[in-house]
């Protein structure tokens, strides 16, 4: 869900059910999960230096997310 809008108060609303997720709080729910995908990445990373295999970063980056789950 993307919150696009051109009038500030129909962008509030349409922001406003991600407010939680941005929140001081939201972010420290995620914060070690991220810290520890980020350092799983760079590790494979380091794996993969010269071996001359090509590292798709899309998938590489879409892995950072996926499958996070704030309610935890």
């Amino acid at each position: 869900m993307t919150a696009v809008s051109h009038l500030h108060d129909d962008h509030r609303l349409s922001r406003e059910p991600l407010d939680p997720f941005f929140s001081k709080a939201g972010i420290k729910k995620v914060e070690q999960r991220v810290l520890e995908r980020v350092q799983k990445l760079c590790h494979r990373f380091r794996e993969m230096r010269g071996t001359g295999q090509v590292i798709h970063l899309f998938n590489a980056f879409s892995s950072l997310t996926a499958g996070i789950n704030t309610s935890r």
